[in-house]
């Protein structure tokens, strides 16, 4: 899991070139997908 605290990251054009240079990936800014994601 990777957390980015700067929404920053979101809404500047820096943010999706770093985006793009991810693997595949799933996405989420819900407090409740990370809560599921460490129940399993």
């Amino acid at each position: 899991m990777l957390v980015l605290l700067d929404n920053r990251i979101t809404k500047q054009r820096y943010g999706q070139v770093f985006f793009d240079s991810l693997p595949d990936y799933g996405f989420t800014t819900r407090l409740e997908d990370v809560e599921r994601f460490f129940d399993v």
